[in-house]
């Protein structure tokens, strides 16, 4: 059995969820986890360990649409069946100093 090693709650959401790597504006990937820490989503490629992505998590519901953008960090990337899951860490930048 494996032993629950994550620091933040997680929440496992499909189809209302997605990202898109800003520089890819007409190619949407679902979301399959997302905290405070970081977001894992699908793709029919493999991403780079450590590659910095620029990226814009949109939620839908039946009221709204909220869009937000965040620096990620691809942390591991497994294949499962045909597709890729990307595990990425969000990159926090320091606050400057008053």
């Amino acid at each position: 059995m494996m032993q629950e090693r994550r620091a933040y709650w997680r929440v496992n959401i499909q189809d209302k969820i997605s990202c898109q790597i800003i520089d890819e504006p007409d190619r949407q990937y679902p979301v399959t986890d997302i905290s405070p820490a970081g977001i894992s989503f699908s793709a029919d490629r493999e991403f780079p360990i450590a590659m910095l992505l620029q990226l814009r998590i949109i939620l839908k519901t039946s009221s709204f649409v909220e869009k937000n953008e965040v620096t990620a960090k691809v942390n591991n990337c497994r294949r499962l069946q045909d597709k890729f899951i990307i595990g990425c860490s969000y990159v926090r930048r320091n606050e400057p100093k008053a």
